[in-house]
């Protein structure tokens, strides 16, 4: 009797305990410093040349409402003419406002990822992010996009509960922007959705996986419709999309490209990726082997993609 009396009265001074407040206001502050410091504003401008006219194309393909597929064959998609390097009056402000959401996605999805670090291991983290953003920039919106989808991704393997929820509403509306922006994002949205679509159906969640692919095929033709696309084109566009994809090499292939410096890079990241896969220690919600295998399949897919496109640009 005396030993349950002392457990009650114990619990109840720890129930009246003030609990420590979780400071997530640092985080908020993180995420919008570094979303103001990394955004991306187009400031060349066009002047004419011959490397300026797809860019000039893919505005005025917007502005007269041309049909992507049909009329328009680009490695591009209808949201492309918003990622251009160049300032263009008639699309600043819708430029600047998609600018400005990837960017906060983007930071909020690495920062989240390196709020599960270590305190020096996150600070440095962001301090990398932070000195690396000039060259990200030199590079284009597409190292964004493809941090943002690996972010993203990696959070929906990491999370459970209320916050797998938040980390897939996030994914989904980046991988569907990606795809209506370029064909290899297109490529890298539709992987990193596979990818969680099947460690959702190792970790017993089956519904949630078709959810997933239900939710993003329905909310891509959703938004193809609403920036003024025809269903009647989705079918050309895909089979545009498979002929300029397969052409792409020949096309952009570009001599003087080190393969064995590339292959020593890739080499360098993939067995980084298997060590770090391997020593992880990831909750065990069922079948941890396969899924651990799902994740190095995706990470060694994102590197071989990288590399392809990194040595067919390799004035990039």
């Amino acid at each position: 009797m005396k030993e349950s009396l002392q457990s009650a009265t114990w619990a109840e001074e720890v129930a009246a305990k003030p609990r420590r407040p979780r400071k997530h206001w640092v985080l908020r502050l993180v995420i919008g410093v570094l979303t103001l410091l990394t955004l991306r504003l187009p400031q060349e401008v066009r002047q004419g040349v011959v490397g300026d006219s797809w860019n000039a194309a893919l505005v005025y393909a917007h502005v007269h409402g041309f049909q992507f597929g049909d009329s328009v064959v680009f490695p591009y998609g209808p949201l492309g003419y918003l990622t251009i390097n160049h300032f263009v009056p008639e699309t600043s402000t819708q430029r600047l406002l998609l600018g400005l959401f990837m960017t906060a996605l983007t930071v909020a999805g690495l920062c989240l990822l390196a709020w599960r670090m270590k305190p020096p291991w996150r600070v440095a983290w962001i301090i990398l992010f932070i000195i690396l953003c000039g060259v990200l920039h030199q590079a284009g919106d597409d190292l964004f996009r493809e941090l943002s989808l690996l972010a993203w991704g990696l959070l929906c393997l990491l999370e459970s509960g209320p916050r797998l929820k938040w980390a897939i509403g996030c994914l989904l509306i980046t991988a569907v922007l990606a795809a209506l922006i370029k064909i290899s994002s297109a490529v890298l949205a539709i992987l990193v959705i596979g990818t969680v679509a099947c460690d959702l159906i190792l970790r017993k969640r089956a519904k949630l996986a078709v959810a997933i692919v239900g939710i993003f095929c329905v909310g891509w033709l959703v938004v193809w419709v609403l920036i003024g696309q025809s269903l009647a084109s989705v079918p050309i566009f895909f089979q545009h999309w498979l002929q300029t994809a397969s052409a792409y090499n020949e096309g952009m292939l570009l001599d003087g490209g080190s393969i064995a410096i590339g292959l020593l890079m890739s080499a360098a990241a993939l067995v980084a990726c298997v060590l770090r896969v391997a020593t992880m220690d990831w909750p065990d919600e069922g079948r941890l082997q396969l899924r651990k295998k799902l994740l190095l399949a995706w990470l060694t897919a994102q590197i071989f993609l990288a590399w392809k496109y990194g040595y067919v640009r390799s004035d990039q």
